[in-house]
């Protein structure tokens, strides 16, 4: 994972401040940990199986929604990369 690159696309792309895009990144990180995945899946595949994952679902109300938006933002950095490489 790209996740030095993300940290700056996320500050100079999504107007993040560094502290709020090193929370995203951690976040990425721990869903890499809990699914044991390099997050290649589709969006909807990593949701399912955090979904269905025993420790993501011990997560508060309040994790859960955050966990799931850095997941988005980190597709969104891959698909905005890929697509500039073609």
């Amino acid at each position: 994972m790209e996740l030095d690159l993300f940290k700056q696309w996320l500050e100079s792309n999504r107007g993040l401040k560094e502290r709020s895009a090193r929370d995203v990144v951690s976040r990425v990180r721990r869903v890499d940990k809990i699914i044991d995945s390099d997050l290649k899946e589709s969006y909807e595949t990593i949701v399912e199986s955090l979904d269905n994952n025993e420790e993501f679902n011990k997560f508060s109300t309040y994790v859960k929604p955050q966990i799931k938006r850095a997941i988005k933002l980190y597709k969104e950095f891959i698909d905005e990369k890929n697509n500039i490489n073609k």
